[in-house]
């Protein structure tokens, strides 16, 4: 599609090949990001450390009402996305832990996935990893202090009312599908 549209647009193969190329960057930033994640949950998996994860998250959690635990995966998940910025290459990591931690506290998995969409989608505008947002802020010559000051109470606002969303998915007991 590329090919043809470069041609269509009159473009030298040259510059075609040089556009795909630039285009690929991104690309490659996304497949390694997943590989890496891909590597951490091998490394998990391989090394049984994933059910001694998952018991030690859900420990202090058995003692809290349902609906206030599934309202914690949100902060949870809008911290991890800092350190993971990819969608894919969070799901890969995370999933695999909170669809569990929700089956042991009897909250449905579709408020596990809830909660990873709130707190990937929220803070993605707020996240120094995420090259999008650095791109964006870049072009409009807006320092990340500066960015920070702005946006700061709208994400918490965002997390605020994802957390109670998902508080109240777990109350009515939201899934399955």
């Amino acid at each position: 599609m590329g090919i043809i549209a470069g041609l269509v647009y009159r473009m030298k193969l040259n510059d075609i090949a040089v556009n795909f190329v630039k285009g690929c960057e991104f690309l490659a930033y996304a497949a390694i990001i997943v590989g890496f994640a891909r590597g951490v949950m091998v490394v998990m998996e391989d090394g049984t450390i994933l059910d001694t994860i998952i018991y030690y998250l859900v420990q202090p959690l058995y003692h809290l009402p349902k609906f206030f635990a599934a309202g914690l995966m949100v902060p949870i998940q809008t911290l991890i996305n800092f350190f993971i910025p990819s969608g894919s290459g969070q799901a890969m990591v995370t999933i695999p832990i909170m669809a569990p931690v929700s089956d042991l506290l009897g909250i449905p998995r579709q408020v596990a996935v809830l909660a990873y969409q709130y707190g990937d989608g929220f803070s993605n505008m707020f996240v120094p990893t995420l090259g999008a947002t650095m791109a964006a802020i870049g072009i409009g010559r807006i320092p990340y202090t500066k960015w920070i000051a702005y946006v700061w109470k709208l994400l918490l606002l965002q997390v605020i009312v994802g957390t109670i969303s998902c508080m109240i998915a777990a109350l009515i007991g939201l899934g399955p599908f």
